[in-house]
């Protein structure tokens, strides 16, 4: 029973990093085509006057911290499937 509850945190694990690569791409590539389209230098750090760009750059700050968190959540749910463990079999 445990063992399937690793199963299905690992899968859980997978999918969450992927959702997060796809969508941390997206962000990456909507700000380089909006600086293309409006002419701005890729290494303009402040974007510039563009609304797009400005978008997301705070869409990618405010979102910079989740993959921290997913370590922790990884961990609790371990620790919480080892007091199960223990639980049933002590």
């Amino acid at each position: 029973m445990a063992f399937a509850e690793m199963n299905k945190l690992a899968l859980m694990a997978v999918t969450l990093g992927i959702i997060l690569v796809v969508g941390f791409l997206i962000i990456s590539n909507v700000k380089t085509q909006s600086q293309a389209v409006e002419g701005l230098s890729y290494s303009d750090p402040n974007c510039a006057n563009s609304t797009v760009c400005n978008a997301t750059q705070q869409v990618e700050t405010a979102i910079a911290t989740i993959p921290g968190w997913i370590g922790l959540v990884i961990l609790v749910a371990i620790g919480g499937i080892l007091i199960a463990l223990v639980k049933r079999f002590g």
